[in-house]
């Protein structure tokens, strides 16, 4: 999942310079990334990590998160929702 103009309109940054926002999407994506697969990463094994870092494709890489790590998407709706409430409290100090 990219977080995109859509999620600066929910947050109430849509009026953000245009280079600023493609930077702060660029940052937050990251974030997000780092979030989730480091919730993700807790609740596998060092095994399981291994292999699941040897997957390089999305729709296989998804597969078996489903198999593996079946409240994965819980995750990833959690850290998008904490996100967005995040970057609600600090609007006034980004804009």
């Amino acid at each position: 999942m990219k977080l995109d103009e859509q999620f600066l309109q929910e947050t109430g940054l849509g009026d953000m310079p245009a280079d600023e926002k493609a930077e702060f999407l660029d940052y937050l994506n990251d974030a997000l990334a780092t979030r989730i697969g480091e919730r993700i990463a807790e609740k596998l094994s060092p095994e399981q990590l291994a292999e699941f870092d040897q997957i390089s494709d999305q729709t296989a890489a998804s597969k078996w998160l489903g198999e593996n790590c079946p409240d994965y998407h819980e995750i990833i709706t959690r850290a998008i929702s904490e996100l967005k409430d995040e970057v609600r409290a600090s609007r006034d100090q980004l804009l």
